[in-house]
């Protein structure tokens, strides 16, 4: 009887959750099948990031949410969960104690507004009597199987972001390692031309100082083309004052003879 109902339990559980699966899932979310129980625990880990661990079986899922709400959400749904788990092995375990022991109370039924959680789970954490499973937990399970998948198909999406921001970022650290190789480059060339144009200013100002020195000696010609001419002035009046004397020269003979003859005649006078 209790592996019939078993196997019955499971195949409710997996029919609800394949209509669900059909109906609100795209195909490429992934979906983690896995049962809850009272023994499992979910941490919050950062405002968007949670872990779904089970101690017993030593495994632990990484879960990511789109915002922190749906994170809260889930959360609250878990513990939801996880509390009506335990509720309904304690009230199974008192019903099979209490079965064992030939009680009066053994045909007594666990209400049915009990919800269970265990869904594909170990045999000591399924529920093992052939009882109609709470229509409502179905849904809550399913629900959280869900928001699972979603979790995994947003941590798949970030993984796929991360996976392009580390390429872009691969990118831009070589694209920022050939702009620091391009700015050395010119900075050597830079500082060529610095050192050129440095040259080149200093044989400018060489250019300068002779330029000054050319004009100072185009003022010293200008000053002797001056001296020159005054000098040339000076010489022809010179030679008229020679040409003169030299007239003078011609005259004075004949005065020296007309003086010889005067002397001459006072002479005989």
């Amino acid at each position: 009887i209790k592996e019939r109902a078993n196997l019955e339990l499971r195949r409710n559980f997996l029919t609800v959750r394949t209509i669900n699966q059909w109906n609100n899932l795209p195909p490429e979310v992934v979906i983690i099948n896995s049962t809850i129980t009272p023994n499992m625990t979910f941490t919050k880990t950062s405002q968007k990031f949670g872990q779904w661990a089970d101690s017993r079986a030593n495994t632990v899922f990484g879960l990511g949410f789109s915002s922190e709400q749906q994170l809260t959400k889930f959360a609250e749904k878990f513990q939801e969960v996880k509390e009506a788990a335990r509720l309904a092995r304690d009230r199974s375990q008192e019903k099979m104690e209490t079965s064992s022991n030939h009680s009066q109370e053994s045909g007594r039924e666990t209400p049915c507004s009990t919800r269970t959680s265990s869904v594909n789970g170990t045999d000591e954490d399924k529920i093992s009597h052939g009882i109609p499973v709470d229509a409502q937990l179905k849904m809550e399970n399913d629900k959280l199987k869900i928001a699972l998948a979603q979790s995994t198909s947003n941590v798949k999406k970030w993984e796929t972001e991360l996976q392009a921001l580390r390429e872009s970022n691969a990118r831009l650290t070589t694209a920022l390692q050939e702009s620091a190789a391009s700015i050395e480059h010119w900075k050597k060339q830079f500082s060529i031309s610095k050192d050129e144009n440095d040259q080149l200013q200093s044989k400018i100002e060489e250019l300068e100082e002779q330029c000054n020195e050319i004009d100072k000696e185009r003022d010293r010609n200008a000053q002797l083309s001056r001296r020159l001419q005054d000098l040339e002035t000076e010489l022809q009046d010179k030679e008229l004052e020679l040409e003169d004397l030299r007239k003078q020269g011609e005259i004075i003979p004949q005065l020296m003879t007309e003086c010889e003859t005067v002397s001459q005649k006072l002479q005989v006078g």
